[in-house]
């Protein structure tokens, strides 16, 4: 296949770029008429007239970005392809972006026999919001790690909890462990659990386990405080590998851009905009723009 280049980048234009990797862009590439992403592309500039697919033209500007400008993007991106794509797999393994717990929004979450969440710390974000957020996933995952870059480190180890892991990204793409983050159950709530489940999850567990409740909020929360935790924490993996599995078939398939994997796992899209998408992906830039 022949590659493409994106020369003489300037810091400007990195950030242009990195606005190409976005939810609002996958949806629109997905829409029945793509007139919109079309316009959100339109910064790859002279790249959209190359002879190769588009999805290959997307991964050469992700590439780019790794490069130059290593946005909160491409740290989750990299969390997604070497932990669900390389640890484990998508069969195995389910993933969300930006999943809310309590007052706060997870980078990563994956969700395979237990929990995880990888909170993204880029070198242009502060810790000032680190301790509120660490506490709201520990209530919520089994693990929970801070990803930073190699050069903050150090300030990462210092920052975060002794239960905490840390990861340091390389340039190159490597993910080394810092710290392995703890494991355990003890430090996980039923109410965090209670919060992050849908209606009719919180259902499904209660029936599960026979626990009799009035069909209220308020009753649903009081059952589930009957419920001892690990048996809870398990039900919660089960269901949210389903909820969150809605993307395994798009991410598996051989076409499917590994610049886009992060952003698979935070849409929903029906079966017809995914193949659409699909399709979409392997035309050349021009036959769809």
């Amino acid at each position: 296949m022949v590659k493409i280049s994106f020369v003489n980048v300037s810091a400007e234009y990195a950030r242009d770029l990195s606005g190409v990797f976005t939810t609002a862009s996958l949806r629109a590439l997905a829409a029945p008429h793509p007139w919109e992403a079309g316009r959100r592309f339109s910064v790859l500039g002279d790249a959209l007239q190359a002879n190769i697919p588009l999805g290959a033209v997307l991964d050469e500007a992700f590439d780019t970005l790794k490069g130059t400008r290593r946005s909160e993007y491409v740290f989750k991106n990299e969390i997604v392809s070497r932990i669900v794509f390389g640890r484990h797999r998508p069969t195995s393994a389910s993933a969300a972006v930006e999943f809310g717990v309590g007052i706060s929004k997870a980078d990563v979450v994956v969700v395979n026999g237990t929990t995880t969440v990888y909170e993204v710390k880029t070198d242009f974000d502060s810790f000032a919001r680190l301790h509120t957020q660490l506490r709201d996933y520990s209530e919520f995952a089994e693990h929970v790690y801070v990803v930073v870059s190699a050069r903050r480190g150090d300030a990462a180890l210092e920052a975060a909890a002794e239960h905490v892991g840390v990861i340091a990204l390389h340039a190159s793409g490597r993910m080394q462990t810092l710290r392995p983050a703890e494991g355990g159950l003890e430090r996980i709530t039923r109410e965090k659990l209670f919060q992050v489940l849908r209606a009719g999850e919180r259902s499904d567990i209660l029936a599960a386990e026979c626990a009799h409740n009035d069909g209220t909020t308020m009753g649903m929360r009081e059952a589930f405080s009957r419920i001892p935790v690990p048996t809870l924490h398990a039900h919660v993996v089960r269901l949210l590998r389903r909820r969150f599995g809605g993307a395994t078939s798009v991410v598996s398939d051989p076409g499917f851009p590994h610049s886009l994997r992060a952003l698979a796992y935070g849409v929903s899209l029906s079966g017809s905009a995914q193949s659409r998408l699909l399709e979409r992906l392997q035309e050349r830039p021009t036959h769809m723009l």
